[in-house]
Protein backbone atom coordinates (compact mmCIF):
# COMPACT_ATOMS: atom_id res chain seq x y z
CA UNK A 1 0.00 0.00 0.00
CA UNK A 2 1.53 3.29 -1.32
CA UNK A 3 0.29 6.30 0.59
CA UNK A 4 -0.67 9.89 -0.35
CA UNK A 5 1.02 13.34 -0.19
CA UNK A 6 -0.79 13.74 3.48
CA UNK A 7 -2.26 10.52 4.11
CA UNK A 8 -1.86 8.67 7.71
CA UNK A 9 -1.20 5.49 7.92
CA UNK A 10 -4.29 5.29 10.33
CA UNK A 11 -6.31 5.63 7.31
CA UNK A 12 -5.81 2.35 6.25
CA UNK A 13 -6.67 0.86 9.77
CA UNK A 14 -9.87 -0.87 8.44
CA UNK A 15 -8.03 -2.01 5.11
CA UNK A 16 -5.02 -3.22 6.92
CA UNK A 17 -7.12 -4.98 9.28
CA UNK A 18 -9.18 -6.57 6.73
CA UNK A 19 -6.53 -7.98 4.48
CA UNK A 20 -4.08 -9.13 6.91
CA UNK A 21 -5.66 -12.43 7.59
CA UNK A 22 -5.30 -13.54 3.73
CA UNK A 23 -2.15 -11.47 2.80
CA UNK A 24 1.42 -10.23 3.44
CA UNK A 25 0.39 -6.45 3.95
CA UNK A 26 3.22 -4.24 3.53
CA UNK A 27 2.77 -0.28 4.24
CA UNK A 28 6.07 1.72 4.21
CA UNK A 29 6.47 5.57 5.11
CA UNK A 30 7.47 7.23 2.15
CA UNK A 31 10.07 9.71 2.87
CA UNK A 32 7.96 12.74 2.01
CA UNK A 33 9.32 14.93 4.25
CA UNK A 34 13.13 13.19 5.16
CA UNK A 35 14.58 12.99 1.90
CA UNK A 36 16.98 15.37 0.57
CA UNK A 37 15.40 18.05 -1.51
CA UNK A 38 16.85 17.22 -4.48
CA UNK A 39 14.80 13.46 -4.38
CA UNK A 40 11.28 15.05 -3.23
CA UNK A 41 10.09 13.68 -6.73
CA UNK A 42 8.34 11.38 -8.40
CA UNK A 43 11.41 9.44 -9.48
CA UNK A 44 13.34 10.39 -6.17
CA UNK A 45 10.02 8.65 -4.15
CA UNK A 46 9.89 5.53 -7.25
CA UNK A 47 13.66 4.80 -5.98
CA UNK A 48 12.74 4.52 -2.91
CA UNK A 49 9.92 2.03 -3.74
CA UNK A 50 12.00 0.08 -6.43
CA UNK A 51 14.69 -0.44 -3.59
CA UNK A 52 12.09 -1.61 -1.07
CA UNK A 53 10.22 -4.20 -3.30
CA UNK A 54 13.85 -5.43 -4.00
CA UNK A 55 14.56 -5.56 -0.45
CA UNK A 56 12.02 -7.25 0.64
CA UNK A 57 12.33 -9.96 -2.13
CA UNK A 58 8.93 -9.29 -3.09
CA UNK A 59 7.55 -10.57 -6.31
CA UNK A 60 3.79 -10.57 -8.04
CA UNK A 61 2.62 -8.23 -5.61
CA UNK A 62 -0.60 -6.38 -5.56
CA UNK A 63 -0.40 -2.85 -6.03
CA UNK A 64 -2.31 -0.23 -4.26
CA UNK A 65 -1.45 3.48 -4.46
CA UNK A 66 -3.91 6.35 -3.15
CA UNK A 67 -3.09 10.17 -4.18
CA UNK A 68 0.14 10.41 -4.97
CA UNK A 69 0.88 6.63 -3.39
CA UNK A 70 -1.00 5.99 -6.93
CA UNK A 71 1.06 8.23 -9.12
CA UNK A 72 3.96 6.08 -7.77
CA UNK A 73 2.37 2.66 -8.37
CA UNK A 74 1.31 3.03 -12.00
CA UNK A 75 4.95 4.28 -12.36
CA UNK A 76 6.34 1.37 -11.15
CA UNK A 77 4.01 -0.96 -12.76
CA UNK A 78 5.11 0.92 -16.35
CA UNK A 79 8.68 0.12 -15.42
CA UNK A 80 8.02 -3.29 -13.45
CA UNK A 81 5.60 -5.18 -14.89
CA UNK A 82 6.85 -8.47 -14.93
CA UNK A 83 7.07 -7.63 -11.12
CA UNK A 84 3.52 -6.52 -10.54
CA UNK A 85 0.39 -9.24 -10.50
CA UNK A 86 -2.30 -6.10 -10.26
CA UNK A 87 -2.86 -2.54 -9.72
CA UNK A 88 -5.80 -0.68 -7.27
CA UNK A 89 -5.76 3.07 -7.79
CA UNK A 90 -7.65 5.39 -5.26
CA UNK A 91 -8.22 8.92 -5.96
CA UNK A 92 -4.75 8.60 -8.46
CA UNK A 93 -2.68 11.61 -9.14
CA UNK A 94 -1.24 11.85 -12.66
CA UNK A 95 -4.36 11.43 -14.78
CA UNK A 96 -6.46 14.28 -14.54
CA UNK A 97 -4.71 17.31 -13.01
CA UNK A 98 -2.87 19.57 -14.71
CA UNK A 99 -1.48 22.49 -12.75
CA UNK A 100 -1.16 23.48 -8.90
CA UNK A 101 -4.48 25.96 -9.63
CA UNK A 102 -3.74 29.62 -10.71
CA UNK A 103 -3.72 30.56 -6.84
CA UNK A 104 -1.35 29.40 -3.85
CA UNK A 105 -3.28 27.49 -1.41
CA UNK A 106 -4.32 29.16 2.12
CA UNK A 107 -2.53 28.27 5.06
CA UNK A 108 -5.68 28.65 7.52
CA UNK A 109 -7.83 25.68 8.97
CA UNK A 110 -11.18 26.58 7.14
CA UNK A 111 -9.23 26.09 3.66
CA UNK A 112 -7.58 22.77 4.82
CA UNK A 113 -11.07 21.58 6.32
CA UNK A 114 -12.36 22.11 2.99
CA UNK A 115 -10.08 20.41 1.02
CA UNK A 116 -9.57 17.38 2.81
CA UNK A 117 -13.10 16.74 2.66
CA UNK A 118 -12.83 17.22 -1.02
CA UNK A 119 -9.96 14.95 -1.00
CA UNK A 120 -12.38 12.29 1.05
CA UNK A 121 -15.20 13.38 -1.06
CA UNK A 122 -17.21 13.81 2.31
CA UNK A 123 -16.51 16.32 5.51
CA UNK A 124 -17.77 13.84 7.63
CA UNK A 125 -14.39 12.16 7.06
CA UNK A 126 -12.85 15.01 8.18
CA UNK A 127 -11.67 15.53 11.88
CA UNK A 128 -9.96 18.29 14.10
CA UNK A 129 -6.64 16.32 14.46
CA UNK A 130 -6.90 15.46 11.09
CA UNK A 131 -6.98 19.48 9.95
CA UNK A 132 -4.49 20.07 12.59
CA UNK A 133 -1.89 17.38 11.42
CA UNK A 134 -1.96 19.07 8.24
CA UNK A 135 -1.67 22.18 9.04
CA UNK A 136 1.42 21.25 11.51
CA UNK A 137 2.59 19.89 8.26
CA UNK A 138 2.63 22.74 6.09
CA UNK A 139 3.53 25.34 8.89
CA UNK A 140 6.84 23.57 8.56
CA UNK A 141 9.35 25.26 5.85
CA UNK A 142 11.36 22.22 5.56
CA UNK A 143 8.32 19.57 4.80
CA UNK A 144 6.42 22.72 3.27
CA UNK A 145 9.30 22.93 0.33
CA UNK A 146 9.07 19.29 0.03
CA UNK A 147 5.37 18.85 -0.72
CA UNK A 148 5.65 21.70 -3.32
CA UNK A 149 8.37 20.03 -5.00
CA UNK A 150 6.50 16.64 -5.37
CA UNK A 151 3.22 18.37 -5.97
CA UNK A 152 4.96 20.02 -8.99
CA UNK A 153 6.89 16.50 -9.99
CA UNK A 154 3.62 14.68 -9.83
CA UNK A 155 1.83 17.80 -11.97
CA UNK A 156 4.67 17.30 -14.59
CA UNK A 157 4.07 13.89 -14.86
CA UNK A 158 0.48 13.26 -16.24
CA UNK A 159 0.37 9.44 -17.04
CA UNK A 160 -3.33 9.66 -18.73
CA UNK A 161 -2.36 7.95 -22.09
CA UNK A 162 0.28 5.67 -20.46
CA UNK A 163 -3.07 3.89 -18.98
CA UNK A 164 -3.06 1.40 -21.99
CA UNK A 165 0.37 0.18 -22.00
CA UNK A 166 -0.78 -1.25 -18.40
CA UNK A 167 -1.88 -4.63 -19.21
CA UNK A 168 -2.60 -6.11 -14.99
CA UNK A 169 -5.72 -6.16 -13.48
Amino acid sequence: ILHGLFGSLSNFDYLIHSLKASYRVILPILPLYTCEIKQATLDGLLKFVVRLISYLELDQIVLLGNSLGGHLALKYVLQYPEKVHSIILTGSSGLFENSLGNTYPKRDKESIRAKIAETFGDPIHVTEPMVNDVLDTISNKSKLLRILSLAKSATRQNLNFELKKIDKP
